[in-house]
């Protein structure tokens, strides 16, 4: 008999501890979640050329995700980019000698 409890009380233990931790993550995930940065079209309309990177930057509200770099003589082309919040629209922004010279969008709402 003292056995069969023993067990019982190591599985509730057990259910316990999984329901603590899942429930840790959701939370982790929902804070992670909030603090997410994305662009949005709002965000993407106030963004104009000639603007510096920690101008868009500042308008967006975090760093984007350098996808190319490369320099020619003394030129140098940087480009950008930012997810929406459904992770598929997104914007991009070229950088020539740190000055926003183009921007495109796919899908911001």
């Amino acid at each position: 008999m003292k056995k069969i409890i023993g067990i019982i009380l190591g599985f509730i233990i057990i259910c316990i501890g999984i329901s603590a931790i899942s429930n840790g993550t959701s939370n982790n995930n929902s804070e992670k979640e909030e603090n997410q940065c994305y662009i949005t079209i709002e965000k993407f309309n106030q963004i104009n050329i000639g603007m510096t990177y920690e101008e868009v930057k500042n308008i967006i509200g975090c760093d984007g995700t350098l996808s190319t770099e490369t320099a020619v003589e003394d030129q140098t082309l940087k480009i950008y980019g930012w997810y929406a919040k459904n992770k598929i629209s997104n914007a991009t922004f070229s950088f020539t000698n740190d000055v926003l010279s183009a921007k495109a969008q796919i899908g911001l709402e």
